[in-house]
């Protein structure tokens, strides 16, 4: 290019230089100012390319500074993010523990169970009309034997007082009963001792059962110590029968309308309550071994 336009240039000048003489003085401006604009135009050309380069250029290095911002703004949030998905790991591994199995489980979870615990434990067999798998309760403190008022205690001689399920502390209802054998046996009577009173019947399999322990506990002739079993419901030659064939000397009590089983009510037999001076002492529902009734009757005397 540059060296079309010095010939261009060189022409011109000849050109000029021919016609000095001939009056084209005119022509040859017009001419020099042909070429010199011919020249201007093609450089003019050249630097608008130049320039479109530049400018291309530049818009690219713009674009890819913009591009590479945008990218490190995208690595900054994800660097965030991920701290904040480890604190969050963090926080849950504050909050939980995995478990022998591999389940989370919060750690407060056994706090809450472990205070839900109760020291109470029941086991008992029996009920009323079926029999039921052994449930019990756990050894009561011994309540105190002093002098206690009984003006107050329910009676199933004459239907007066509250009838309740009784527990610890509550008064005894006092009652009359026939015995087998013949004699009676007034509980009231026996408020300077321990009185264990056992609710049973000939068909409750579980009321036969822990029969013999009950004959054991009263043949150790533990000093302050009463036994009367009354029998729920049943005429008075089943249990005379029963008693007969066994051979137990116990005091075995009937009760064939429930007058005395009423004002001790439970969810089934057999029923045991142990009553010291009066007083609730123990209650055990269901049939139990030897060792834990006589547990619980020398706890109440103190022995």
């Amino acid at each position: 290019m540059k060296k079309k336009i010095t010939m261009v240039i060189a022409a011109a000048a000849l050109v000029s230089a021919l016609m000095t003489g001939c009056g084209g003085e005119k022509k040859t401006t017009t001419t020099a100012t042909t070429a010199v604009g011919l020249s201007g135009e093609e450089n003019f050309s050249e630097e608008d390319n130049t320039g479109k380069d530049t400018g291309e250029e530049s818009t690219k290095e713009e674009k890819t500074e913009e591009e590479n911002a945008e990218e490190e703004t995208e690595e900054a949030a994800s660097e965030n993010t991920e701290e904040g998905d480890i604190e969050e790991e963090e926080s849950e591994e504050d909050e939980y523990e995995i478990d022998e199995h591999g389940r989370k489980k919060k750690k407060k979870k056994k706090k809450t169970e472990e205070d839900a615990i109760t020291t109470e434990e029941t086991a008992g067999n029996g009920s009323n009309a079926t029999t039921t798998s052994p449930a019990a309760t756990s050894p009561e403190s011994t309540v105190s034997t002093g002098a206690n008022d009984l003006s107050n205690r329910p009676n199933a001689d004459d239907g007066t007082g509250e009838i309740k399920v009784l527990s610890k502390g509550d008064l005894a209802p006092d009652f009359t009963a026939e015995l087998s054998g013949g004699g009676s046996f007034k509980l009231s009577d026996y408020d300077d001792k321990v009185v264990l009173i056992n609710f049973w019947a000939t068909w409750c399999g579980y009321c036969v059962d822990e029969m013999p322990g009950l004959e054991r506990l009263k043949n150790d002739g533990i000093d302050g110590l009463e036994i009367v079993c009354v029998n729920c419901g049943e005429d008075e030659g089943t249990v005379d029968s029963f008693v007969s064939n066994e051979g137990y000397s116990i005091n075995m009590a009937y009760d064939p309308y429930g007058r005395i089983t009423n004002y001790y009510p439970s969810n089934g037999i057999p029923y045991t309550v142990v009553v010291n001076r009066g007083v609730v002492y123990k209650v055990f529902s269901g049939a139990w071994r030897y060792s834990d009734y006589k547990d619980a009757v020398e706890s109440a005397l103190g022995k």
